[in-house]
């Protein structure tokens, strides 16, 4: 599906045309919480929900309150490299959808009374979160697997909860913050949109304050793509520990991160899903010692490989060294021709399947413009076909000696 792309007012601005009854727009701001510190963690998701309901035509009601008698869904959410907001409606509702948007992002109606509002709504958040003992495991996970501050603490809910109410800050503060962040701002426009002039969708695009496109700040913005680029060994610590969290259960929960180098993430995703298949014969079916294991490419800030899989207490050595083992094992040999073949038909099976709704196309252009290139799904799907032998083989660099591994159950095994 063709996209147009357009720097407009020190915004990226991305139509996708889709001959759709609904209509996406997304908002999706540069800077989540790898961007954080100690000190303030946890104060891109309050911005979060304060951006939502940074509407004055919402009144005295909320925001969501007044989308959901508009019939029109609305979210947003904290990532670790950015943040994503969007509202989701009928196509006879867009231009109401895009002044929402854009004035939310460019221009919010910040109140006092807001901030009051939705501090208490993300401590009841964190609070829920913190509930789960699952997420101590990856608290420890996160400050062990990255060096860099902000990720350390994305999923410390304690120190989150204890920064929000320990916050004495105002709105004038919590609008100084956002208007420093000196992030790229990403819209994207999905739907019945062909006819419409670009005026009619760039209306409320004012300048962008916090962005502007002066040489000054397009050298600020060179500089810090190559210091982040210069500074990606900085994100990992390249540890290879094992660390056991004690928790009184019958299973053993399991998270092992290994950081990569930059490679085409549509292989690379069709490689460990290749990986993820023989691991789930060998340990599923052959040796009936797990449910299941998933193993996850994540691609920001930086790429990495996460996998998690749950096991009885008295298997967990059993199941680490299968893994390591598999692992070492087709950096130098060639994938069963069986699990090859599995996978790329599963690849046209999800190609053909896909329903290319607004909302969907949305996400897809957005994850691959995050990515650093937008490539159609098409061009995956023969990309992957065409893949050998030998082009698995290159994908299975990942050093070993830098994998992570924590694990929460009873036993100590590792």
């Amino acid at each position: 599906m063709k996209h147009i792309i357009h720097k407009l007012n020190g915004y990226t601005l991305i139509l996708i045309p889709n001959n759709n009854k609904t209509i996406h727009i997304t908002a999706c701001i540069k800077s989540g919480t790898m961007n954080e510190t100690k000190e303030n963690a946890g104060i891109h998701h309050l911005i979060e929900h304060i951006l939502t309901e940074a509407w004055k035509p919402c009144g005295k009601q909320t925001c969501s309150s007044y989308w959901e008698k508009k019939g029109v869904n609305m979210n947003a959410n904290t990532h670790l490299s950015y943040v994503n907001f969007y509202v989701n409606g009928l196509k006879e509702d867009i231009q109401i959808m895009l002044n929402y948007m854009f004035d939310i992002i460019i221009s919010p109606f910040l109140k006092d009374s807001t901030l009051q509002i939705e501090k208490h709504a993300v401590l009841n958040e964190l609070l829920i979160l913190n509930n789960n003992p699952e997420n101590k495991l990856k608290d420890v996970f996160n400050k062990n697997f990255y060096s860099n501050e902000g990720l350390q603490h994305t999923d410390d809910y304690d120190l989150q909860i204890k920064n929000l109410n320990k916050m004495t800050m105002t709105m004038s503060k919590i609008k100084s913050f956002y208007n420093n962040l000196q992030k790229e701002i990403i819209f994207i426009v999905c739907g019945e949109i062909k006819t419409m002039p670009l005026s009619t969708i760039t209306n409320n695009m004012k300048t962008n304050k916090t962005n502007k496109t002066n040489k000054t700040t397009k050298k600020m913005k060179m500089e810090s793509l190559l210091n982040e680029n210069k500074n990606q060994n900085l994100i990992f610590t390249y540890s290879n520990k094992k660390i056991h969290l004690n928790y009184d259960l019958k299973s053993t929960i399991f998270m092992m991160g290994i950081p990569i180098k930059t490679c085409e993430c549509h292989k690379m995703v069709a490689c460990l899903q290749i990986l993820n298949a023989i691991l789930f014969e060998q340990l599923r079916i052959q040796m009936k010692i797990i449910y299941g294991i998933k193993i996850s490419l994540l691609t920001l800030p930086y790429y990495h490989i996460i996998i998690n899989v749950t096991v009885e207490n008295k298997h967990i050595v059993q199941v680490y060294e299968t893994i390591i083992k598999i692992f070492e094992k087709y950096k130098t040999e060639p994938f069963p021709q069986s699990f090859i073949d599995g996978m790329k038909q599963k690849t046209k099976l999800k190609y053909y399947n896909t329903e290319y709704t607004s909302t969907y196309m949305a996400g897809y252009i957005l994850n691959d413009y995050l990515n650093g290139e937008i490539i159609s799904m098409e061009k995956k799907m023969k990309d992957i076909l065409k893949m050998k032998d030998s082009d698995f083989i290159k994908l299975m660099t990942m050093n070993l000696n830098h994998c992570l591994t924590t694990y929460q159950g009873k036993i100590k095994g590792l």
